[in-house]
């Protein structure tokens, strides 16, 4: 092949590489908890191209035109290199002018092909990583109490990162005080903790997370307890009548996860209340609590409060008729 033709390929390939290189940078700036997993997602991997495409047509374009932006012959290819990945990234992402349509500003020119494509691209990547950083969340925050957590976590946190800007702690701290206001009957502390753990995940990632929960440890665990409500319904109820109707109806009414998963929750629940039933050493009020914290932690309070309601009185003891005199 031609010295100049192998060139001009080599530095195209290069040229294109360059523009590779400048979208992955993007995608990684906006998925900092995970950025190596976003960019192999096919939609993160679509976009990378597109950009390295941008840059091989500008070069292209750049050697037909035969622009030298007045470089010495020896460094010209690289300077024709260098504004193609450049130059195409900043005019592929300029507009003429900006509409306003509902709330979002849309750019008119180029930029909006970016734009689409991106927020294609967040979206399917989002849509594939929801899952994982669900599951993540609730594996790394299990058992973690909101009140106890939402000051000393994400201090804890913000301490190992050490390079986290002071702005961004403090828009972090507002976003927490404005969850923590939040009255129990809109979110409950549980929620609150899932939702703390996944704001965490995206500024220290799920290694950093995890790693702050294990050290703090009982400092800001919580223990399981029942809502007042729930409490209340379960006054005057017997484990003899309770178990396993209770249990029964609980899971006849979740619909929450598969049957499978549900099979696997309704079998656990069913083994923890037949040793209950089992030991002659627990009263019976103890009995139909430890079975209500069980079922809670499998069906919700909700689930478990519309059982009760449901069953009512078939769970307490009949009440007692007063003989009449003859």
């Amino acid at each position: 092949m031609d010295p100049a033709a192998l060139q001009y390929w080599g530095v195209l390939f290069a040229t294109g590489l360059f523009g590779a290189m400048v979208g992955a940078c993007e995608l990684i700036g906006r998925y900092r908890d995970a950025p190596f997993d976003a960019i192999q997602n096919p939609a993160a991997l679509a976009y990378v191209t597109v950009n390295a495409v941008a840059a091989a047509v500008a070069y292209a374009i750049i050697v037909r035109l035969d622009w030298s932006f007045g470089a010495a012959a020896a460094s010209k290819p690289l300077v024709q290199a260098a504004v193609a990945g450049f130059g195409a990234m900043a005019f592929f992402r300029s507009s003429l002018f900006n509409v306003k349509v509902g709330d979002t500003d849309v750019a008119v020119g180029p930029a909006i092909l970016f734009q689409i494509l991106m927020f294609a691209t967040d979206r399917a990547v989002d849509r594939a990583r929801g899952q994982a950083r669900s599951d993540l969340a609730a594996d790394i925050m299990r058992g973690v109490s909101f009140a106890l957590a939402k000051e000393a976590l994400p201090n804890y946190c913000f301490e190992l990162m050490q390079n986290v800007p002071l702005s961004e702690q403090q828009n972090f701290r507002q976003a927490v005080d404005a969850m923590a206001a939040k009255p129990a009957s809109d979110m409950r502390d549980s929620v609150k903790a899932l939702n703390l753990g996944l704001m965490l995940m995206n500024v220290v990632g799920k290694s950093v997370l995890a790693t702050a929960v294990r050290a703090l440890g009982e400092r800001i665990q919580g223990p399981s307890a029942l809502e007042l409500p729930v409490l209340g319904a379960l006054r005057g109820v017997l484990f003899e009548r309770a178990f396993p109707t209770l249990v029964t109806v609980c899971f006849v009414m979740s619909k929450y996860g598969s049957a499978d998963e549900q099979d696997a929750r309704h079998t656990a629940v069913k083994k923890a209340g037949d040793a209950l039933r089992n030991d002659p050493l627990m009263d019976d009020t103890t009995k139909v609590t430890m079975l209500a914290l069980a079922l809670q932690q499998q069906v919700g309070d909700s689930v478990l409060l519309s059982a009760l309601a449901q069953l009512d009185s078939a769970l307490r003891a009949p009440p007692v008729v007063a003989a009449q005199a003859v």
